[in-house]
């Protein structure tokens, strides 16, 4: 055997020791060698995860996040919250008041009434007034009165609200009498509140003598709530 021969019969088993103790290092690595180090980035893939075998644990905050269950049913309906706060002021007036072209005002909180109303915190304030209207007609005059709630801030009357209207009345010749109501609310912030109800003669005849005769009003703040 030439010294050619026995080299590359020596090289031969090499290889064939080399690969066979590659295979046993691959069958025999230790429990748990492997970690984060050894394996390459995005190689482990979810289609390579089995099913059922990760918990919410093992997941990331963002994925957790997005995990959304299907809706539950609805729950009882809770007892009602108590009743807010009110307060209330009343006036009235019994002294005839002439009613003429010109708006005036026949009833007020703070003219008529003990005071104006006043309100800690946000609040719905609910008027209602009522007067008695006379009419001393005098050769068949006729008058229709309109009244308007307002309501002062302190910078002014504001009307709130919508007008109401009498129909024609006075037209006989004697002393007609007609009642008229008024409602409005308003939602207003903390402060005190004059509120007043104004009215005039529409038709404004001359020879037509409208007069008030009896008013009240009544102002009640209650928690803010929705407004006609």
């Amino acid at each position: 055997m030439t010294s050619r021969t026995i080299a590359l019969t020596a090289c031969a088993g090499l290889l064939v020791l080399s690969g066979a103790g590659a295979g046993f290092a691959a069958a025999s690595l230790p429990k748990n060698s492997v970690g984060t180090l050894q394996i390459k980035k995005s190689a482990v893939t979810g289609a390579k995860v089995k099913d059922g075998s990760l918990s919410a644990a093992d997941l990331g905050a963002k994925a957790r996040a997005k995990l959304r269950g299907a809706p539950g049913p609805a729950g009882a309906t809770g007892p009602a919250g108590p009743a807010g706060p009110s307060t209330s002021v009343f006036a009235a007036r019994n002294t005839p008041q002439a009613i003429s072209a010109a708006p005036v005002a026949v009833v007020t909180l703070d003219v008529n009434g003990p005071s104006k109303i006043t309100v800690d915190r946000l609040s719905q304030l609910v008027l209602q007034a009522t007067i008695t209207i006379g009419n001393n007609a005098n050769g068949g005059a006729t008058s229709v009165i309109e009244c308007q709630l307002q309501v002062d801030d302190g910078s002014g009357f504001d009307a709130v609200g919508v007008p109401m209207r009498t129909d024609s009345f006075g037209n006989s010749g004697h002393d007609q009498t007609t009642v008229l109501s008024v409602v409005a609310a308003t939602n207003v912030p903390a402060g005190s509140y004059d509120a007043g109800l104004f009215c005039y003669d529409d038709l404004n005849i001359a020879a037509s003598v409208p007069l008030m005769r009896t008013g009240a009003l009544v102002a009640i703040a209650t928690g803010p709530g929705p407004v006609a």
